[in-house]
């Protein structure tokens, strides 16, 4: 899952993705700290949250 919202964060153009934390809360649901360098703003921390849907795929969404 940390791999997933790395690529889909760098695939806007001038966002790096210094770090992801994710914290397991149940076997269906984390919660992710995503900290990127964005271009004119510096540092940004975003909070994601992931939940199982169907077929065992990962759901996100950041905030």
């Amino acid at each position: 899952m940390k791999k997933t919202i790395k690529q889909e964060f760098e695939k806007r153009d001038g966002i790096a993705v210094v770090d992801v934390v994710m914290i397991k809360e149940s076997a269906a649901k984390a919660t992710d700290f995503v900290k990127l360098s964005v271009p004119l703003f510096g540092g940004v921390t975003k909070a994601c949250s992931a939940t199982m849907g169907e077929g065992s795929q990962y759901i996100w969404r950041c905030e």
